[in-house]
């Protein structure tokens, strides 16, 4: 594969790239402790159109393509891996309003944001699963010119913030059936979960309590939601692929830093020794494929391909590596790996995250397995 960055991509990749550094490295920290949404960082985000990317130029956005938005959110994921999995939250909404909305869904909840005064959720998961749609307990229920959904959602991620929730829910075929609608509507209420990374993402449970919306809210043809859940989610797993080959590459600059400082033996750095090579040699090596494979996975994407399977790839791939390269790191750092006062703790923590969101491991290998063997 042949693949070299335009201008433009480079111009994009280098203005994300001072973003996170000016505006996400400083606060991620206390963004972590707190496990509060960061809502002006976000606002910023929006503003230098490092959120929406996905959105046509007719609703105000840059209509960026699917490596563009893998290029900035490796960028962001070297930060905060909470704000790469805001980027694919909000584009996997868009795409899918762009895709199956008519115009005036699109209209209504797109341009709000690009400007960042609202925020997207995009959810599947509930409490009986995961991954199985056969299994979902909540309904959407026609009702004259309205629907009617009732149900619970689990690990929602920016429940708070006013904006847009594109979900899924089983409608009377006992399909799934796709649509949109505001949250903080009348019967719309969360709970509070308290993960051990990815903190300040807000990842939730979500009630469903009798809440009506307008039957032009459905996405697409009614019963068709789990075909278009398959379309979307290929795109989120590579975002989130490319926002943990930052995660690692911010494992390797912090473990090279801590190294040169750290004395040992005859006043040697630890850098010096042979064993702290070898380790920083592999955590490159494992970074520099889980990149190269979110990069071609999303390439495929903008190639007009089905990307459900190396999607799965990249996702099963960047997450199984980025717990090893982060951990390595924790290995080079000592004890001192294990405090709060060094980055490297919380990379260990957030690189755990990636391995059981957006499917845990297990389903990602089904996936990729089931095209294998498929006659």
């Amino acid at each position: 594969m042949d693949l070299k960055f335009s201008e433009e991509q480079k111009m994009i990749q280098a203005a994300a790239k001072e973003f996170a550094m000016k505006e996400i490295e400083p606060t991620a920290a206390e963004t972590d402790r707190t496990d509060e949404f960061p809502l002006a960082v976000a606002k910023k985000m929006a503003q230098n159109e490092l959120l929406a990317m996905r959105a046509p130029k007719k609703y105000g956005g840059p209509e960026l393509n699917y490596l563009d938005i893998v290029i900035v959110n490796e960028q962001l994921g070297y930060s905060s891996y909470t704000l790469g999995c805001l980027v694919e939250a909000t584009n996997s909404c868009i795409d899918s309003m762009v895709f199956w909305g008519n115009d005036e869904v699109r209209e209504k909840f797109i341009p709000p944001l690009v400007r960042g005064e609202h925020f997207a959720s995009w959810g599947f998961t509930e409490p009986e699963t995961g991954s199985n749609p056969r299994l979902f307990q909540s309904k959407i229920v026609q009702d004259g010119d309205s629907y009617v959904v009732n149900g619970q959602k689990r690990f929602i991620s920016f429940v708070s913030p006013t904006g847009v929730f594109v979900t899924y829910a089983k409608d009377d075929t006992g399909q799934l059936t796709n649509f949109v609608f505001e949250k903080n509507c009348p019967g719309y209420s969360i709970g509070t979960i308290d993960k051990m990374g990815a903190r300040g993402s807000d990842s939730d449970d979500v009630y469903l309590d009798n809440i009506r919306i307008p039957k032009s809210h459905i996405l697409g043809q009614k019963g068709k939601g789990f075909p278009q859940f398959l379309n979307i989610v290929g795109n989120a797993k590579t975002q989130l692929a490319a926002a943990a080959a930052g995660m690692g590459q911010a494992a390797i600059d912090e473990s090279i830093k801590f190294a040169r400082d750290r004395k040992v033996m005859k006043n040697q750095p630890l850098t010096d020794l042979g064993s702290t090579q070898w380790l920083l040699a592999e955590m490159e090596t494992k970074v520099q494929a889980t990149r190269w494979l979110s990069y071609w996975a999303s390439s495929l994407r903008d190639q007009g391909s089905d990307i459900i399977r190396e999607g799965s790839a990249a996702k099963l791939f960047a997450s199984q590596t980025i717990v090893d390269v982060v951990r390595m790191g924790v290995q080079i750092h000592g004890a001192y790996g294990s405090t709060k006062a060094f980055k490297i703790e919380r990379l260990y923590r957030d690189s755990k995250m990636m391995e059981v969101m957006m499917g845990v491991n297990e389903i990602n290998r089904s996936i990729i397995a089931s095209f294998m063997v498929a006659q």
